[in-house]
């Protein structure tokens, strides 16, 4: 994907406002019963209705990362499981930021939004 369609992907698909996720109290965002983790939840539960047998495999691989980065989003021991690939380089924070960045573009690749 290019810069300039990521820039205007983020821009043009955002999730709901409420569902920030703070840079100063990163741990209060990913609480039980926050907006975050409830709206990643709830569409983790729209994803496990969807019938792989009709989806491409493309899609397949889609609607599994997609999941796989929801998950991130449910919890704060869930955040730093997922995004703490490139530690120490860089902290799990930065890179829950990096993916939630991109994720309304790709929930609404796959016409969830």
């Amino acid at each position: 994907m290019s810069s300039a369609f990521q820039a205007w992907m983020e821009k043009t698909y955002k999730l709901p406002k409420e569902c920030a996720l703070s840079k100063q109290d990163f741990a209060a965002s990913l609480a039980k019963g926050a907006p975050l983790p409830s709206f990643c939840l709830g569409l983790l539960k729209a994803l496990d209705k969807v019938s792989f047998e009709n989806l491409s495999l493309e899609q397949k691989g889609a609607v599994s990362e997609l999941q796989q980065q929801l998950t991130g989003f449910t919890s704060l021991d869930a955040a730093k499981a997922a995004f703490s690939h490139a530690e120490p380089m860089m902290p799990f924070e930065r890179e829950a930021h990096d993916v939630k960045r991109y994720l309304a573009g790709a929930i609404m690749e796959l016409g969830i939004l």
